[in-house]
């Protein structure tokens, strides 16, 4: 038997279906150019055309899942980079020990075309390609994995720049989270959606308060609020609007905990 807590919601269905009809079409159009040429025409357009507009609508239908809180927006830009990097590195090999993918041409000037490369946000100063031992990259691939954050919010932390995305904080604090001293404004408002629906909650006099006037005392109180099933890491699912309007995972503004202070052990003299 299914169990009814296992079935999918409608938003669901709909955010996955679209999934679906979007990538089944960009394989009917990429079919037809690796058949007949990317340059020949399908139903009035090039090949190559189709295929931007066909890869647009699942973009498109990507975006929308994330909004509904159907998949993270930021593991699947965590996990784009990890491939990327995996198809541009020449040392890579399939399994009959070929070159895994053909690469560029020039990889001197751009590695990365800017209309993909999702980690420099607009109007931001521009990044140089940092070379790193294939240890230290497997090393860092790692730390970002077991803690689902992007490599430059990471090396932030370590390297204590701040946060990428800056914020007003004039005037009373509303929240400081005990752990990492991340300090929140009077009515600094997060939201996340689970099954369709946002919720919100507002940093008010050292508590989460929601529109209801539910108070809770640290985030995954608040999150456990919700009714979920399964335990998760608030942090990694509660969304903020940064100055811009954009969203921004919480998780990219906390600083890393502080290390605590042990004693050392001393031996005690024998007797």
């Amino acid at each position: 038997m299914i169990d009814e807590g296992a079935r999918v919601t409608a938003i669901e269905a709909y955010c996955l279906g679209k999934l679906i009809s979007e990538a089944g079409e960009l394989g009917q159009v990429a079919g037809n150019a690796l058949c007949f040429g990317i340059d020949t025409p399908d139903h009035g357009k090039a090949a190559r055309v189709r295929i931007e507009e066909e890869l647009g609508d699942l973009h498109a239908a990507m975006t929308f899942a994330a909004c509904h809180g159907i998949i993270r927006s930021h593991a699947v830009a965590h996990h784009s980079i990890r491939k990327l990097q995996k198809l541009l590195d020449p040392r890579q090999k399939d399994n009959l020990g070929r070159p895994l993918a053909p690469q560029p041409e020039n990889t001197s000037a751009s590695p990365i075309p800017p209309l993909f490369d999702p980690r420099v946000p607009k109007k931001e100063a521009a990044e140089e390609p940092l070379m790193v031992s294939g240890q230290v990259a497997d090393a860092i691939r790692t730390l970002t994995e077991h803690s689902q954050v992007t490599v430059d919010i990471m090396l932030r932390r370590l390297l204590k720049l701040g946060p990428a995305v800056c914020f007003a904080q004039d005037g009373s604090v509303g929240y400081r989270d005990p752990g990492t001293g991340l300090t929140l404004p009077e009515g600094f408002e997060i939201f996340r959606v689970w099954q369709g629906k946002t919720y919100r909650a507002k940093a008010k006099g050292g508590q989460w308060v929601t529109p209801e006037g539910q108070r809770f005392d640290n985030l995954n109180r608040l999150n456990a609020s919700l009714g979920k099933p399964n335990p998760e890491n608030a942090w990694i699912v509660w969304y903020f609007l940064d100055g811009q309007g954009q969203r921004q995972l919480l998780n990219s503004i906390r600083p890393l905990p502080k290390p605590r202070n042990r004693r050392p052990r001393t031996r005690q003299a024998n007797s």
